[in-house]
């Protein structure tokens, strides 16, 4: 029984020391970066999550792919009510910005779901 209180012990040490580490690099906690990218369907919809995902959360800016350029302008354009449900999350994050970047490498073809379909 010692043994599975040595490793709750660890693993809170390595969480504690993950921790520091990301603060070091002026990254926010562990917890909280995994609570943006555990509730990003929630927050972005499950059509808009389809087509984009956070990758990086750093000073305050939220780094987020997608894979088509129609859906960085949807995107964009909601921005501000994005950076509202996040800081809204038990202990989320002070966004200041959210940056759409388009996926490396992916095909530009019309998806079930797209913007563009909707013409």
């Amino acid at each position: 029984m010692g043994r599975a209180g040595e490793r709750r012990d660890d693993l809170a040490s390595i969480g504690e020391s993950l921790d520091r580490v990301l603060g070091y690099l002026h990254a926010p906690a562990a917890r909280t970066v995994k609570t943006v990218f555990t509730e990003w369907p929630d927050l972005a919809g499950p059509q808009l999550a389809a087509h984009a995902q956070p990758v990086a959360l750093r000073d305050g800016e939220l780094v987020v792919e997608v894979d088509d350029p129609a859906w960085v302008s949807q995107l964009r354009w909601l921005e501000p009510e994005l950076r509202t449900r996040l800081e809204a999350l038990p202990g989320g994050p002070k966004v200041d910005r959210i940056r759409f970047r388009l996926r490396a490498g992916e095909p530009r073809e019309m998806r079930r779901g797209d913007p563009a379909d909707q013409r």
